[in-house]
Parts: structure tokens; C-alpha cells; sequence
């Protein structure tokens, strides 16, 4: 007995393995299959190509953002333009007032020319008691044939008055101007009515009151004067004439010569010489 206890080899237990259900198997496959599609199916899932309506339901996408960049670029060159032009607009505008003030310190510096021109123009426009800033006005004035050679040069109202009628139609230009030291020489055209015909017209008017054994007072041969210088019909006479300015206590002034008379009043000396002659 013992021996065959002996000779028996010892058997050596198989360890179990516990037993796969083909049920469990299954399940696994089925749960994990498909979550590994899903995933897959996550992860190369091809990208839509967004158009402008989805860009713009989808403002927090990169091209939802496109469109405001492109907003952004258009309005940047008009904002810079603007700029621009203000910037150039301002300039403009001090360039401007530059030449108001220069044009205004221009006009404030005395000069022989615009001594002359300053002149005519007070002339023209009646501001008679304002030209003895510029020519003595008693001096230019004190014709016979005018009527006006007496007083101290201090006008009335009814004298301007009356006297304005010699200047309104003067026009002029002015050429070259020479100077040398306190004198100068400014060429100037002229135009202003015929002083000729209006003295023969105004000395006729009287005459023919003369022979009808009136007397003309003082106050109608003025009037008779101021009535054939108003007179539209009287022809324009144009000359050009020299005019001498001189410097007097700093101030540039029109000298009071026959070149000025002849100048202001246009053949005012032929018709002095008519009536002279028929004196005589």
C-alpha cells in the first residue's frame, strides 16, 4: 500500500479560470464599439465653410470679426483724409488773415502812390474836408472860373455839397511812379468830364440873362455851374498827366500845379482862355 502510494505522481491542480460568458463578451464589444465611432467620428468630422450669414449669426468666430476688419480699414483712410483737410483748411485760414494783415500795414505805409490814389478817391467820393490831408484843397480850387477861390478852405455842408458835382465821374490809373529824395513823380490817367464844355454852357446861361438886362446872383451862376456838370450829355475827357508829390513833415502830399488842374479839371484852362479872349 505504500508504495503505491509512492509511485503515483502527485497531479497538479489546474488553476481555474474564471469563465467568460459569451453574454458579457458581447456586451463589452457592443458598449465599446461604439463609443470609440463616436469619438472618431468626433475628431474627423469635416469643418463647414462658414458664408457670410453664418459669420454673422456666429459674431465670435474669427470670420464673424473679418467683416468689422474690413469696416475698420475703410473708415481709417476717410478719418485721415478728413484730418488732412482740416489740417489744410486751417492753413488756408491763416494764410488768409497773413495777407489781410500785410494788405493792412501795406495800406497804412505812406507812399507817393497811394498818396495820389488816396487823393482821387476822397475827390470822388465828396469827402472833401478829408483831402487836405493829402493836397491843399484851397490852393487846387482857387479858380475864378469855378467860382470857388475865395474863403479859408473850411467848407459848409451846402459848399461840399455843391462841389462834389466836380468829382463824380473822375476815373483813373495809375503808371510809373520815380522818386528821389522827398520828391516823387506819379504818372496818372485821367478821365473826368469836359470842363470846356461846361464852362462855354454855364457862361452862356449867364450871358444870355446879361442881355436880357438881368442880373444873375451869386447863388444861381453856382447853381447854373452844379446844373451842366449834372448833365449826363457832357463827353468824358481822358489825359495822362504827370503829378509831383512831396514830402512835407514826414507826410508824402500832392503838389498844386497846372498838371494837377489839368489832370482833375480837363480843359479847364482852354476854356479860361475862350472866355479871356472874348473879354478882351
Amino acid at each position: 500500500m505504500a508504495e503505491d502510494n509512492q509511485s503515483k505522481p502527485v497531479e497538479k491542480k489546474e488553476e481555474q479560470k474564471p469563465e467568460i460568458k459569451p453574454e458579457m463578451k458581447k456586451e463589452n464589444k457592443v458598449e465599446a464599439k461604439p463609443e470609440t465611432k463616436k469619438e472618431e467620428n468626433k475628431k474627423f468630422e469635416p469643418v463647414k465653410p462658414q458664408t457670410n450669414e453664418t459669420a454673422k449669426k456666429e459674431p465670435g468666430t474669427k470670420k464673424a470679426e473679418k467683416p468689422q476688419k474690413d469696416k475698420a480699414k475703410k473708415e481709417k483712410p476717410v478719418k485721415e483724409v478728413g484730418k488732412k483737410r482740416g489740417i489744410l483748411a486751417r492753413i488756408i485760414a491763416v494764410l488768409i488773415i497773413l495777407l489781410a494783415i500785410a494788405g493792412l500795414i501795406y495800406l497804412a505805409m505812406p507812399s507817393p502812390e497811394r498818396t495820389v490814389t488816396n487823393m482821387l478817391q476822397k475827390l470822388k467820393e465828396g469827402k472833401l474836408d478829408e483831402v487836405k490831408e493829402y493836397v491843399d484843397y484851397k490852393s487846387l480850387v482857387s479858380i475864378p472860373a469855378l467860382g470857388v477861390y475865395e474863403g479859408d478852405g473850411n467848407l459848409s455842408k451846402e459848399e461840399q455839397e455843391q462841389q462834389k458835382w466836380f468829382y463824380t465821374s473822375l476815373e483813373w490809373k495809375i503808371g510809373s511812379v520815380q522818386s528821389k529824395g522827398d520828391t516823387a513823380t506819379v504818372e496818372v490817367e485821367i478821365t473826368n468830364k469836359n470842363y470846356k464844355t461846361v464852362i462855354q454852357n454855364y457862361a452862356q446861361r449867364v450871358l444870355q440873362k446879361a442881355f436880357k438886362g438881368e442880373t444873375t446872383s451869386e447863388e444861381e451862376m453856382n447853381q447854373y455851374l452844379i446844373d451842366e456838370l449834372k448833365r449826363n450829355d457832357i463827353e468824358q475827357v481822358t489825359s495822362t498827366q504827370n503829378i509831383t508829390i512831396e514830402k512835407q513833415d514826414g507826410k508824402w502830399k500832392v503838389k498844386v500845379d497846372e498838371n494837377l488842374r489839368e489832370a482833375i479839371f480837363p480843359k479847364l484852362s482852354e476854356a479860361i482862355n475862350s472866355l479871356n479872349s472874348i473879354g478882351q
